[in-house]
C-alpha cells in the first residue's frame, strides 16, 4: 500500500510540473498570437505524454490495489468511494464554473463579438472535455466492478476509450486555441499572457 501512494505522489508531482511547464509554453503562444510554432507543438506532444503516463499510472495503482485487496475490502473501498463520489458531485453542483471566465472577460475589455465567439469556444471546449473525463455512469460503473475480479478488463476498456478521445481532443487544441487567438487584439492577448 506503502508503495501504491508512494508512485500516486510522484506522480502529483510530474502533474504540477507538466502544468506550470505548460502554461509557461502557453504564455509564449498567447502573446505570439498564434498555435502555429513549434512551441505549440511541444506542448501538446509533451502534455499528451504527461496526460498517458498519469493515466497508465493511475490504472496501475487501481489494478496493484484490486489485485491486493480480499473481497470484502474491495467491497468496503467501494462503498468509501460511492459516499466520496456522491460528496463530490454534490459540491460540483454547486459551484459556479462561469465565473473565472466573466473575471478574464472583464479584464481584457471584451467586446460583444469577441465574447459571443470565446463562450462558443470555452463551451465547445467543455463538451469535449466532458467526454474525455468519465462520466457518473462509467464511474459507478467502475466502482461496482472494482468489487469483482474483472476489475482490470473494465478499467483497461474504460482507459482505452477514454484515451482515444482524448488524442482527438487533444488534435483539435490547435484550431481551438487558435480561433480564440484569432479574436484578440495584441493589447488584449499581452494583458491575457500576463
Amino acid at each position: 500500500m506503502e508503495a501504491i501512494r508512494d508512485r500516486l505522489n510522484r506522480d502529483r508531482e510530474d502533474k504540477r510540473q507538466m502544468k506550470k511547464n505548460l502554461r509557461a509554453s502557453l504564455v509564449g503562444i498567447v502573446r505570439a498570437g498564434t498555435t502555429d510554432s513549434d512551441d505549440f507543438g511541444r506542448a501538446v506532444d509533451q502534455a499528451t505524454e504527461a496526460m498517458q503516463r498519469r493515466v497508465r499510472a493511475g490504472c496501475d495503482a487501481l489494478n496493484d490495489l484490486h489485485a491486493l485487496l480480499e473481497p470484502e475490502q474491495r467491497s468496503l473501498v467501494a462503498d468509501a468511494l460511492r459516499e466520496q463520489v456522491a460528496e463530490r458531485r454534490q459540491a460540483r453542483s454547486e459551484r459556479d464554473e462561469r465565473d473565472g471566465f466573466r473575471k478574464v472577460a472583464t479584464k481584457l475589455m471584451l467586446d460583444v463579438t469577441q465574447l459571443s465567439v470565446l463562450e462558443r469556444l470555452r463551451d465547445d471546449w467543455r463538451a469535449k472535455h466532458k467526454e474525455v473525463r468519465p462520466s457518473d455512469a462509467e464511474i459507478d460503473g467502475l466502482i461496482d466492478a472494482f468489487e469483482d475480479e474483472d476489475f482490470p478488463e473494465v478499467l483497461a476498456q474504460v482507459t482505452s476509450d477514454k484515451m482515444a478521445i482524448m488524442r482527438d481532443h487533444v488534435a483539435s487544441a490547435g484550431g481551438t486555441m487558435q480561433s480564440g487567438l484569432s479574436v484578440l487584439s495584441n493589447d488584449q492577448r499581452s494583458l491575457l499572457a500576463q
